[in-house]
């Protein structure tokens, strides 16, 4: 019988780097502390290189997944469009884990939260496809400013505007809220079985969920894990996604309310 730790476990598609030649995975500080601090949980690194074939040997013991943001960018040819030159960097080791995820996190019921990148695999991975780059389609430049200062890359860009019966609507019990803006990608057209959540003022999708409630699986476009000590649609995002992790380690259907 499975021994249950005092709390969930998330398992975490990070973030990939290389340093002296050498590449490693990684977890940044504002995604260890939202997880560790507002969902109350206790994430687990999972390594990029991990192979699609051993799912199963190892995701029966977590409550959840998280799908960070990255500087990389999914292979086109993943969602049926030519590999176009200047859209990368690519990172096809987490594309073959994170997609195969969230397919598996659906079918088996786990909760899961995808943040930029990871909205973005979530869509793909439901048979959605992106814009390569919004910039050059019409919408706002989405990217962040070019600057070695964090506070003003992840500084509030734009407004999003709720579904009007949406989970995000419900948290953030208000009609918008301000967001940060870091990718220079974003969903064209939505996989079937998810539904739209929240968009930009440029009529850009930011936030998509499954379809079905019974399914917690929730994708948003921008960064909820930077400084939300004041954020009161962060922290009660990262709050939620705990609690269906604790209700999904219970045997309890993740599918719960958010409230």
């Amino acid at each position: 019988m499975r021994a249950h730790p005092t709390r969930p476990l998330v398992a975490v598609v990070g973030q990939g780097g290389e340093e002296g030649g050498v590449g490693f995975d990684a977890l940044g500080i504002p995604y260890a502390r939202s997880l560790i601090d507002l969902a109350e949980v206790i994430p687990v690194l999972i390594p990029r290189a991990l192979p699609v074939e051993g799912l199963g040997e190892w995701i029966e013991q977590i409550d959840g997944l998280l799908l960070t943001g990255d500087s990389s960018n999914i292979e086109p040819w993943r969602y049926g469009t030519a590999v176009e030159k200047g859209r990368g960097p690519y990172d096809p080791q987490r594309d073959a884990l994170a997609l195969a995820l969230v397919v598996e996190a659906r079918r088996r019921g786990i909760p899961l939260l995808g943040i930029c990148r990871g909205c973005e695999e979530i869509n793909v991975a439901y048979g959605g496809t992106l814009w390569t780059a919004l910039h050059e389609e019409g919408f706002r430049d989405h990217r962040e400013p070019d600057s070695p200062d964090p506070r003003v890359r992840y500084r509030p860009a734009h407004e999003v505007a709720f579904e009007a019966n949406g989970w995000l609507r419900r948290i953030a019990e208000q009609d918008t809220w301000t967001v940060n803006s870091l990718h220079g990608q974003g969903i064209r057209t939505l996989g079937p079985g998810l539904v739209s959540e929240a968009h930009s003022p440029d009529g850009l999708i930011e936030a998509v969920r499954d379809a079905e409630p019974r399914h917690w699986i929730l994708g948003v476009q921008w960064h909820p894990e930077w400084e939300n000590h004041e954020d009161r649609l962060a922290r009660g995002l990262f709050a939620s996604f705990g609690q269906v992790c604790a209700s999904f380690r219970a045997g309890l259907s993740a599918g719960v309310s958010l409230r």
